[in-house]
């Protein structure tokens, strides 16, 4: 049961912020520091840092992130926290949760943002990404950037050899056709494509071993487990790092002006590309972190403090 409610203010259509003429509001050890402090304006921001933890006390087991009750306010205050006993979605939850509890609330998402963000995909979006960033970088030569850093990820994505996780069936399956890396993500994205493609032509017992489409069958991949219930190595795949480094994407489908501040001393903004894939994620080329919202025709100063996904990824 989340509670608190009967503290609330409803914000009208327009206003961004509030005043704190009636005091702090909110359970002590769960109130976001500028409500603390009183040293900054008072936006919906104060709502996510408070979401942030309890999205964290659900995913670590009943934990704070914060620390123990007697030193919460203080460790608030001063941006003192630890996320590292995340036990469910870790790899997706973190980078979200980290961006949530920042001390500075324009470093927070929109709740907007954080429903979008990848840990909320159903399989069918995850499956329809994984085939896009596949088919994005099938053709690309080995010593790409987009390739470069895919696999750069791969020692924290594979942990070793992908092909010795897998079950026999679907390993006899893919020596027939091809061969495989067993250190490269990008083959482990290009077997699952074909795969999917294939599925109603692969053996009923390998159909059986990968599960239904999508739910089993992105499980199989996630994770390397028998649908059936049978254990195998637990070995989840990172969708965070192969978002990541899909974002080196470049493929021109819109474009926005934005004045980068490392690069063009000019007043002439520089031009920046997206690709939307057809799983409805946008993703831009980062060579520039956009604090305002891609495609809206603004050109803005570039802010190298944070990747800021939520900008970065979704359009919100």
């Amino acid at each position: 049961m989340i509670s608190d409610f009967g503290l609330c203010k409803k914000l009208s259509n327009g206003r961004l912020s509030f005043s704190r003429k009636s005091g702090i509001t909110g359970t002590e050890g769960w109130i976001a520091p500028e409500m603390i402090s009183g040293s900054r304006r008072v936006t919906r921001a104060v709502d996510i840092f408070s979401l942030g933890c309890v999205f964290y006390y659900v995913l670590s087991n009943g934990r704070h992130p914060f620390g123990d009750p007697l030193e919460r306010q203080a460790n608030i205050r001063h941006g003192r926290y630890s996320i590292s006993d995340v036990v469910s979605h870790g790899h997706l939850a973190r980078p979200l949760i980290d961006q949530m509890l920042q001390v500075d609330p324009s470093e927070r998402p929109s709740i907007a943002a954080v429903t979008k963000h990848p840990i909320f995909w159903s399989p069918r979006k995850q499956l329809d990404f994984f085939q896009d960033v596949s088919d994005r970088i099938e053709k690309e030569p080995h010593d790409s950037a987009i390739v470069r850093t895919l696999e750069r990820s791969g020692f924290e994505v594979l942990k070793g050899d992908w092909r010795e996780q897998i079950t026999e069936e679907l390993q006899k399956d893919l020596r027939r056709f091809r061969t495989y890396k067993g250190s490269s993500v990008r083959d482990l994205l290009r077997a699952l494509r074909n795969k999917k493609h294939h599925y109603r032509e692969l053996p009923e017992a390998l159909r059986a071993e990968l599960g239904t489409i999508p739910d089993e069958f992105v499980g199989y991949f996630g994770n390397f487990r028998k649908p059936s219930g049978q254990n195998w190595a637990p070995y989840p795949t990172s969708l965070w790092a192969i978002l990541s480094a899909a974002s080196l994407c470049c493929c021109s489908i819109r474009t926005w002006p934005c004045n980068d501040s490392r690069t063009n001393r000019s007043s002439a903004p520089t031009t920046h590309t997206t690709h939307r894939w057809t799983c409805g994620v946008t993703l831009p080329d980062p060579s520039c972190w956009l604090p305002g919202r891609p495609g809206s025709g603004n050109a803005r100063m570039c802010d190298q403090r944070t990747p800021k996904w939520w900008n970065l990824l979704y359009q919100v």
